[in-house]
């Protein structure tokens, strides 16, 4: 899943060639080399939440095997800021693990970072869809802004919308549509959406292209001709029209003679 995230996500990896030779000075035990390159990476980008998540966590055993416990802990501590349920491997030296499990219990006990989305239920295609986003967690202050992708199911998908989130409780409506003008079935729109740091990294993400939230729109066809309002109000005021004609008739007094004119013949 991650390989897939990470090659849908290409568009936002960028530079990125010292957080690779970071990694490689790590791996080869060049621990002063891999902090250089990796300090310098931070100033990079822009990366995917894959690889920003691996940024961190190569910083923090980096620190950790300099004997800088309290960078490594800050390092960890952010890497699970960026994704909660994040573990390092078990074969690293207990240098690392332990300040790692130590950040990680430390997190446990904080607001995760989160945007929640939502839309009313009442919606029919046609409609304009407002989706209104909220931060409502942000320990960090990592979020700056957030781009929200979004489809009709099974078409291609439709111009990203991007919109800032200064601060947690901050919320915004983004209109989306109008949506499936002129289908005669009901529809699903899929949604997603990337939260972005200052700096254009990957922080969070909301669903993505292979599990996004769903949007359902009704269907209401239109209903016959003799269904409309105003067919039944024209049709009551002609029985209306009908029915005083015929209580007049019926209710007009009768007159004592009757009028005509007689023609006598021999």
């Amino acid at each position: 899943m991650l390989l897939l995230l990470s090659i849908l996500s290409t568009a936002v990896g960028g530079g990125n060639d010292s957080l690779e030779q970071g990694s490689k000075a790590l791996q080869d035990l060049g621990i002063e080399r891999a902090i250089g390159l990796l300090e310098r990476a931070r100033s990079e980008g822009p990366y995917t939440l894959e690889e920003h998540v691996r940024l961190y966590e190569q910083l923090g055993i980096a620190y950790a095997y300099a004997d800088r416990p309290a960078d490594a802990a800050a390092m960890f501590d952010r890497l699970l800021a960026l994704d909660p349920g994040h573990a390092v491997s078990y074969t690293l030296s207990p240098k690392v693990t332990f300040l790692f499990e130590r950040a990680r219990r430390v997190a446990r006990g904080r607001v995760p970072t989160a945007i929640d989305l939502s839309w009313p239920h009442t919606l029919q295609v046609g409609e304009t869809v407002p989706v209104t986003v909220e931060l409502v967690g942000d320990p960090h202050q990592l979020v700056h802004a957030a781009v929200l992708h979004w489809r009709v199911k099974g078409a291609p998908e439709e111009e990203p919308r991007r919109l800032e989130l200064a601060s947690v409780g901050a919320t915004a409506t983004v209109p989306l549509g109008p949506v499936a003008v002129g289908a005669t079935e009901p529809k699903v729109v899929d949604i997603y959406m990337t939260a972005l740091d200052a700096n254009g990294n990957e922080v969070l993400r909301v669903g993505d292209p292979a599990n996004p939230r769903e949007i359902g729109l009704r269907f209401e066809p239109e209903p016959p001709w003799y269904q409309h309002w105003w067919v039944w109000t024209l049709g009551g005021a002609v029985l209306a029209g009908g029915a005083l004609s015929g209580i007049y008739l019926t209710s007009r007094p009768k007159p004592s003679f009757v009028s005509g004119t007689a023609v006598w013949s021999h």
